[in-house]
């Protein structure tokens, strides 16, 4: 029977992701609070916006338009004159807070999708990674991403349930709908989505049986519907008195010219300090310059100096581009932390470069058996791959944009729930066989230990009996 209220499996992983939230806070590495420095102070003036203390000439959105909004909700309980440090706090207690709705989600999309075990292990399987948490601690536009991928999959999990179920209503094709403007509006580039849902909806017209035409059908309703409200969306940006919109698509995509270029298996973060003696970030820095002299000297705009390299580059060098993009498919996969030396691993009297190393294996042998356990779900049914397409398609869309222009492992987290999942129903039957295995075991430890106590008592009684005839 699936599980529609909260009951005390939910209570415990919700204690447990709270816990998680504890040992993360206390670990000697954490991401930038503000993150990149952009979605904090456009959600912070928002919402003085709205609470009147600031005008709306000062409103602007730079990049996506949902973090700002996601971020500026819990703003707006915030005191005008607060600290810096009081709008971090509103922002991480009202992710955290929606993490553990994701986290009850995921459980019930298993649920959907396989049945109880297998959403109670998609619940255990996303609490073996501390990534919940781990972004939860700064103001990016991962964490609303995520939500709008969890609500997405349930709602369109529900909306296409059997028909003959009562919840099935069009209040779960709105959730699908919302989610998924959530996803697209937090990450611009995951658009590629929609063409990858519009391809598999052509493949489950092509297979013909009623199911696969009604799924398809949602799929170009919900794809029409979120591609107006992005649209939209986008649209009202413009028209904000601050408008600060630029591409930044070739920004982006310069430094990942030269990401792996000539070091492949240098995957330390691209900045500065934690690339110090890279040649790749060399390169990247000093055709960045060069290119801003000339853009000084001719009066063209850097921008389109910066495009017409990277098309030459691309003409000219296209093997290095295919390698790259190899490199950056595999390291978006590798979870590695950055922000400290191992020296800071140090827990009492294990050396750093220990705990260090235990660290990354562990976490990277649960990325590894995630990956590992959906690529199989996908292979077990590829006959019917493109009725998944929620499923697969976050990571798909997120994976083939960032391979090619720019990779960072934490781009990646918004396709998690879909992951887990999909391991989740490929690792329940030989999960069942191993309970089963278990309870018949305990069953026959019970009844051995039951038997026992039976021929005791068996004893006893009989002993009792002999010594009152002999009285």
């Amino acid at each position: 029977m699936k599980n529609r209220g909260l009951d005390r499996f939910d209570l415990v992983i919700g204690a447990f992701l709270v816990a998680s939230y504890v040992a993360v806070g206390m670990m000697p590495f954490a991401p930038q609070k503000f993150g990149d420095g952009f979605f904090h102070p456009e959600a912070k003036t928002l919402a003085q916006a709205v609470r009147g203390s600031a005008p709306w000439t000062d409103v602007g959105i730079a990049r996506a338009p949902a973090p700002v909004v996601y971020y500026a909700i819990p703003y707006l309980m915030v005191p005008p004159g607060s600290s810096e440090n009081r709008y971090w706090q509103a922002a991480f207690i009202w992710t955290a807070a929606w993490m553990v709705v994701c986290l009850c989600l995921i459980r019930r999309i298993g649920d959907e999708l396989g049945g109880p075990l297998t959403g109670k292990l998609s619940a255990i399987l996303s609490l073996l990674t501390p990534f919940w948490a781990y972004y939860s601690y700064g103001i990016n536009a991962e964490p609303p991403a995520f939500l709008g991928v969890v609500l997405f999959t349930y709602g369109w999990l529900r909306w296409q349930g059997p028909a003959q179920e009562p919840g099935r209503s069009s209040r779960w094709a709105w959730l699908a709908a919302g989610g998924l403007c959530l996803f697209v509006l937090s990450r611009p580039n995951a658009l590629l989505l929609l063409i990858f849902a519009l391809l598999a909806a052509a493949r489950m017209y092509r297979i013909g049986n009623p199911d696969a035409i009604r799924a398809a059908r949602s799929t170009v309703q919900v794809v029409a519907v979120t591609a107006l409200i992005v649209a939209a969306s986008y649209a009202v940006v413009r028209a904000l008195p601050r408008y600060q919109q630029v591409d930044y698509f070739v920004w982006v995509m310069f430094p990942g010219a030269f990401q792996y270029r000539s070091e492949p298996w240098d995957w330390r973060y691209w900045d500065k300090v934690r690339r110090k003696g890279s040649a790749d970030y060399e390169a990247w820095d000093r055709t960045y310059k060069e290119i801003g002299r000339q853009a000084k000297d001719s009066g063209v705009p850097t921008y389109d100096l910066l495009k017409k390299w990277l098309l030459r580059d691309i003409v000219h060098n296209p093997g290095a581009w295919i390698r790259m993009a190899g490199v950056r498919t595999l390291a978006l996969h590798v979870s590695l932390v950055n922000s400290q030396r191992p020296e800071a691993f140090r827990v009492g009297p294990v050396s750093g470069w220990v705990v260090n190393l235990v660290f990354h294996v562990l976490v990277n042998a649960v990325n590894l058996l995630l990956i590992a356990g959906a690529l199989w779900f996908l292979f077990d049914r590829r006959r019917n791959l493109a009725s998944y397409w929620p499923l697969w398609g976050p990571w798909l869309s997120l994976l083939v944009f960032h391979a090619v222009v720019y990779a960072e492992p934490r781009y990646l987290f918004p396709s998690r729930p879909g992951i887990t999942v999909m391991a989740a129903a490929a690792l329940t039957p030989a999960t069942a066989r191993l309970c089963a295995r278990f309870r018949d075991r305990l069953c026959a430890r019970t009844a051995l230990i039951s038997g026992a106590q039976d021929r005791s008592e068996m004893m006893t009684s009989v002993s009792v009996t002999r010594n009152e005839e002999r009285s």
